[in-house]
């Protein structure tokens, strides 16, 4: 019996077969469903207009924004996520 289910949303054109199999998965199961992603923070640290022969690092407190507005954007992706997948449900019943 499974009792909770990892999945992986990468944004891809196969998340969305992904959350259907873990919805079917989950109500068999009566399991758990756990969504994750990567962001690799040091890369997005990185990220910005840079001038011609500039170079230097961000400015910390340009980097901690683009964070904060990161976390935020995933929790409205998370929102979104939920949404779905009770959509999903619903269809399936």
């Amino acid at each position: 019996m499974i009792k909770r289910i990892l999945l992986g949303l990468g944004g891809t054109p196969f998340t969305d077969v992904a959350i259907e199999r873990a919805v079917e998965l989950a109500k068999g199961h009566d399991a758990l469903i756990t969504g994750v992603t990567v962001v690799d923070t040091k890369q997005l640290a990185q990220v910005g207009p840079v001038p011609l022969g500039g170079g230097r690092p961000m400015p910390q407190s340009f980097a901690n924004s683009a964070l904060l507005s990161l976390r935020n954007g995933s929790r409205k992706q998370s929102k979104n996520l939920r949404k779905n997948v009770k959509n999903q449900i619903s269809q399936q019943k």
